[in-house]
């Protein structure tokens, strides 16, 4: 998941942090005055689309605009801040299907990458969807690739924001799989040289594979990127409703029939989820979550 809890903030909220703050965000964005003209109208915009009003191709123009402004205002910051960021590129965030997230690097210009250990564990035949966005100082087109990659052509993919799938194979099978997602710019130089090979940036996700020795793979997996849509904790911040859930399930109970004792299933069922995801209340995961399945405290399995 994104290591910033800005990440789940309303565009209003970030609205608001802005104009309390602007001088903290001066250095990079600028002048108010005009900044948050063009977020109002962004915002504007935005808002048409979250009530399913489609956009007039003027207005799908303004929003690449205003979109394109920022980005480069904060690219340009942000090369300030490295002392080689004025050339090199750099990777923004890299986002797993699974919702784990790399979006924060080294400073150092020595360091040339960053890692995560997602804890997940895959089996053969899945296959992880890495959300890949990158920066270039100078304009240049991007490049990204994945290590280990068994295709023989070892394929390269273009672009600033796009996605690379990764199949999971038998023979990655191991405690412990790295999976190296590298990017480089189009031009001639770049951060890391090796001499053999060479590269501007890189996120590298772990993971352990382990056989695939039951038929349930794929309804597992269903169950676990659905609760990884909880994942955050304010979907169990109400008071004391986490340690009321716990309480009303120490013993395996229904799902639904539960969770309703404490209220609107609507809003008790998100803190249930979170606390699955979190490990807190465990189920099968096996077979598909119905209002029936049984869930517990982790330590009453």
């Amino acid at each position: 998941m994104p290591t910033s809890e800005l990440a789940y903030a309303q565009f209003f909220d970030v609205l608001t942090l802005l104009r309390k703050h602007w001088e903290d965000f001066k250095p990079a964005l600028g002048k108010q005055s005009e900044k948050m003209g063009l977020l109002s109208r962004f915002e504007a915009l935005r808002n048409s689309v979250a009530h399913s009003r489609d956009l007039l191709p003027f207005e799908e123009e303004l929003l690449s605009g205003i979109a394109g402004e920022i980005r480069n205002r904060v690219t340009i910051y942000m090369s300030s801040q490295d002392p080689t960021g004025d050339y090199f590129a750099r990777i923004d965030s890299v986002t797993d299907s699974l919702g784990n997230c790399i979006d924060s690097f080294p400073q150092d210009p020595m360091e040339h990458g960053a890692s995560l250990r997602t804890g997940a564990v895959l089996h053969p035949g899945d296959v992880i969807t890495f959300r890949c966005r990158g920066t270039d100082p100078q304009g240049r087109d991007l490049v990204w690739w994945f290590l280990p990659n068994w295709e023989a052509d070892n394929r390269r993919y273009t672009g600033r924001d796009l996605e690379i799938a990764w199949p999971v194979r038998s023979l990655e099978i191991a405690a412990r799989v790295d999976i190296h997602i590298y990017m480089e710019s189009t031009g001639p130089h770049h951060r890391v040289n090796t001499g053999t090979a060479s590269f501007d940036h890189c996120a590298t996700f772990i993971y352990t594979v382990l056989p695939r020795d039951e038929p349930d793979g794929p309804v597992r997996m269903a169950n676990v990127r659905w609760l990884a849509g909880y994942r955050h904790p304010r979907h169990a911040t109400a008071a004391g409703l986490a340690e009321r859930l716990m309480l009303v399930f120490s013993v395996p109970s229904p799902l639904m029939g539960q969770a309703s004792l404490l209220g609107d299933p609507i809003a008790v069922l998100p803190a249930v989820f979170h606390l699955l995801w979190a490990g807190r209340l465990r189920a099968d995961l096996s077979k598909p979550l119905t209002d029936t399945t049984l869930v517990s405290r982790a330590e009453a399995w």
